[in-house]
């Protein structure tokens, strides 16, 4: 319970400070009349999602995004499957070394 507490607390300061930073750059833009990105953000174009850090842009095709979740729905389905089947067999030996007697 505190755990998720101090990530929210850590999370909210983190949005308090990208807002502040975006705030002072677009400030800073109206005074040079330059037109510079955003320091922290973020935006969804099309099928494509951007991330802005430190004025420079980042841009992931959907596409790509969705075979990276699809692979990685593939990797969490497969190790779950072994750790599955390795606490099968692990239990098994337990229950064969230390058998629980009224238990079937």
């Amino acid at each position: 319970m505190i755990k998720g507490r101090q990530y929210a607390i850590v999370f909210v300061l983190f949005i308090i400070i990208a807002t502040a930073l975006n705030i002072s750059n677009g400030a800073i833009n109206q005074l040079t009349g330059e037109n510079r990105p955003a320091i922290i953000g973020a935006d969804c174009q099309q099928s494509n999602i951007c991330f802005y850090l430190l004025g420079k842009s980042y841009v992931y095709e959907g596409d790509k995004l969705q075979e990276l979740r699809t692979q990685a729905d593939k990797q969490s389905r497969r190790l779950t499957g072994h750790f599955t089947r390795y606490l099968s067999r692990y239990m098994e030996i337990l229950s064969t070394v230390f058998p629980i007697e009224g238990v079937d």
